[in-house]
């Protein structure tokens, strides 16, 4: 997969043609599987026998930043509130 990708950049290099699959979408795809094959090898260097990639995602980080965002705009609310009564 990442000989694709790597392939792709280099024909719209050489060629200027526009790829079916926007180049923005091919880099991130590319980030994505290398962080992947990251944090495989940073589990079985720690004693992790099996991961299963299909559980990787984005999910946690995206709760924890709506719920630090909930926070922040609710303190933000409360001291304003504070501060004018």
């Amino acid at each position: 997969m990442l000989k694709a990708i790597n392939e792709s950049e280099e024909v719209y290099k050489q060629t200027k043609e526009q790829p079916f699959v926007a180049l923005t979408s091919i880099a991130m795809l590319g980030v994505t599987i290398h962080g992947i094959i990251d944090l495989t090898e940073f589990s079985h260097a720690n004693g992790i026998t099996h991961v299963i990639t299909g559980r990787f995602n984005q999910d946690c980080l995206e709760v924890l930043s709506s719920q630090l965002s909930y926070f922040w705009l609710t303190a933000k609310n409360l001291l304003i509130n504070y501060v004018i009564f």
